[in-house]
């Protein structure tokens, strides 16, 4: 477009020079407000690029913490759903529910807060 925007300014720059004083002069203001007004379509389309930008890299990053999160559920089901546990007291049900929430419970909590940016998905987040 900003070809077509730069030949409307240099065909305008011609017939001015050729026309009556009047109409160069209400030519030059419509061209001078075409200019602003594309250079206002510009900038809007610059930051909408820039919040949609912020949006896709905040998605990437949170389809990235959902696949750490996917591999540490199946690592975990893998090392303690896949075998069977005997337990013979209530003490030792205590013993390994601590046991299993100090190794494996502690890692996906930082996972978990920062999971999914609610506002990513919602338009109002991006300004629209």
């Amino acid at each position: 477009m900003q070809p077509t925007v730069d030949g409307i300014v240099s065909v305008s720059a011609v017939l001015r020079s050729h026309a009556n004083p009047l109409f160069a002069g209400r030519l030059q203001a419509d061209v001078e407000t075409m200019r602003t007004r594309w250079a206002a379509v510009i900038e809007t389309a610059r930051k909408h690029t820039e919040r949609l930008t912020a949006a896709v890299d905040d998605t990437r990053a949170t389809f990235d913490r959902v696949a750490a999160l996917e591999a540490w559920l199946d690592d975990v089901t893998h090392a303690h759903l896949t075998r069977e546990y005997t337990v013979h007291s209530d003490a030792e049900l205590q013993q390994c529910t601590a046991s299993f929430q100090v190794h494996h419970i502690s890692h996906p909590v930082t996972l978990l807060v920062l999971l999914i940016p609610i506002s990513i998905f919602m338009p109002a987040a991006l300004g629209w």
